[in-house]
C-alpha cells in the first residue's frame, strides 16, 4: 500500500511541477494578448474537452495521467505569414515573446523560492549539496558526525585485500592505535613497513581484527577515504525576514549547482558515455518520493518539490535546443542579426535538441534501473 501512495505521490508531485511551469506560459502569453488554442492537463490523446472560455481556450483532459501543455497559437508554425497573424506568438514584440518563453522557467522558481519560505520559516533540515555544505553545517552543529576512514577500494594483488579486509569497512585502529583520518592511517602503517600491521575494523555492526603484511615501501594495496559517519541533523529555521533572504540564496545556489551538473552530465554522456550517479531520472526521483513519503511526510515530500521545481527551472534556462533557454537563444539571434532565424531550420534544430533530451532521459533512466537493482 505504500509504494501505491508513493506512486500517487510521485504522480502528483510531478504534475504539479509542470502544470504549474505550463501556467507560466499560459499566464504570460494572455497577458500579451496571444492566443491561447489549449491548456491541457495530462497528456495526449484527449480524453474529453472540458470546456472553453470566452477568449477561445480549450480546457482538456488527456489520458496520460502525467503533467499537462500548453498549446498557443501559431507557436511552432513554420510559416511566416503566421507573425502576421493577430493573437499568434510570432506576431508579438521581442520583450513579449521573452517573457512568454521564460515564463515557465520563472513560475518554477518562483514555487520553489515560496516552499523554501516556508520550510525555513517553519523549520527544515539544511540543503547540502557539497562537501563545503557539511562542514559549513558541521561546524555550526548543526549536523553531529564522528569522523572515520572508509575502505573504498583495492590495489592489484592487494596484501590488505588477501588478508581479508573489504571494501566498505570502517578503519577503528591500527596497531590498537586510534584512527581518525587518512592521514592518521597512512603514518601507522608506513611505521610499520616490511613488517605486519593489526588492524581494527567495524563491519556488520561488529568488530574484526586482522594482521595484514606491510610492504618494505610502506603499503597494503587499499585505497581509503575520510568518510564521517552521521549521527545526526538538526533542522534550520529562520525568522520571516531571514527566511526571504535565504530562500532567494538558496534558489540561486541550487540552480548554478544544478546547471553545472547537468552541463557536466550531456559532456560525460557524449565523450565518456557514462552518466554520474550524482543525477536521477523519472525512476530515481520516483525512488527518492517513496523515501520522502515514508520518512518524512508531507514536509519531506514539500522540500524534494521544492529541489525538482528549481532543477527544472534551471535546466529549461540552459542555451539548449527544445529547452526554453533554447527557445530564448533564438530572441538573442534574432537582436544581434536584427532578422528572425528561418523556421523551418528552426523547427530542425530544436527536434535535434528534443532527441538528445530523450537519449539523455533514456540513458539516466538505465541507469536509475541498474542503480536500483544492485542496490
Amino acid at each position: 500500500m505504500s509504494y501505491l501512495i508513493s506512486i500517487l505521490v510521485f504522480l502528483l508531485l510531478f504534475s504539479i511541477l509542470i502544470l504549474v511551469h505550463e501556467f507560466g506560459h499560459f499566464f504570460a502569453a494572455r497577458k500579451c494578448g496571444v492566443k491561447i488554442d489549449e491548456f491541457g492537463m495530462g497528456l495526449p490523446p484527449r480524453a474529453k474537452g472540458l470546456w472553453t472560455d470566452k477568449k477561445g481556450t480549450l480546457y482538456s483532459l488527456n489520458w496520460i495521467p502525467f503533467g499537462g501543455f500548453v498549446r498557443m497559437f501559431g507557436e511552432d508554425s513554420s510559416e511566416k505569414e503566421m507573425w502576421k497573424q493577430k493573437g499568434s506568438f510570432g506576431s508579438k514584440s521581442i520583450p513579449a515573446r521573452t517573457i512568454i518563453i521564460l515564463g515557465g522557467v520563472l513560475m518554477n522558481f518562483l514555487l520553489g523560492y515560496v516552499i523554501l519560505v516556508l520550510l525555513f520559516t517553519v523549520g527544515t533540515k539544511p540543503f547540502i549539496a557539497t562537501q563545503e555544505d557539511f562542514q559549513y553545517y558541521r561546524d555550526q552543529g548543526v549536523i553531529i558526525a564522528e569522523d572515520q576512514v572508509l575502505i573504498t577500494d583495492f590495489a592489484e594483488d592487494s596484501q590488505a585485500d588477501e588478508a581479508g579486509l573489504v571494501v566498505n569497512d570502517v578503519i577503528l585502529s591500527a596497531d590498537q592505535l586510534p584512527v581518525r583520518s587518512n592521514d592518521e592511517f597512512v603514518a601507522v602503517v608506513q611505521d610499520h613497513a616490511g613488517k605486519s600491521v593489526l588492524v581494527t575494523v567495524l563491519r556488520d555492526g561488529g568488530q574484526l581484527n586482522l594482521s595484514v603484511p606491510v610492504s618494505t615501501e610502506g603499503h597494503i594495496g587499499v585505497v581509503i577515504s575520510d568518510a564521517p559517519r552521521v549521527d545526526e541533523i538538526h533542522e534550520v529555521s529562520y525568522s520571516f525576514p531571514q527566511a526571504l533572504v535565504q530562500a532567494g540564496y538558496e534558489v540561486g545556489r541550487l540552480s548554478i549547482l544544478t546547471m553545472k551538473l547537468f552541463v557536466q552530465v550531456l559532456v560525460d554522456l557524449f565523450t565518456s558515455f557514462q552518466v554520474s550517479d550524482q543525477i536521477s531520472g523519472p525512476v530515481g526521483i520516483a525512488q527518492l518520493t517513496h523515501m520522502a513519503t515514508q520518512s518524512g511526510g508531507i514536509w519531506e515530500v514539500l522540500k524534494l518539490m521544492a529541489l525538482l521545481s528549481i532543477s527544472l527551472g534551471a535546466i529549461n534556462v540552459l542555451p539548449i535546443p527544445a529547452l526554453d533557454g533554447g527557445r530564448f537563444l533564438s530572441i538573442v539571434f534574432e537582436i544581434i542579426t536584427r532578422k528572425r532565424p528561418n523556421p523551418t531550420w528552426e523547427a530542425r534544430i530544436h527536434a535535434i535538441g528534443f532527441l538528445i533530451i530523450i537519449i539523455l532521459i533514456l540513458a539516466v533512466t538505465y541507469n536509475d534501473i541498474l542503480r536500483l537493482i544492485t542496490g
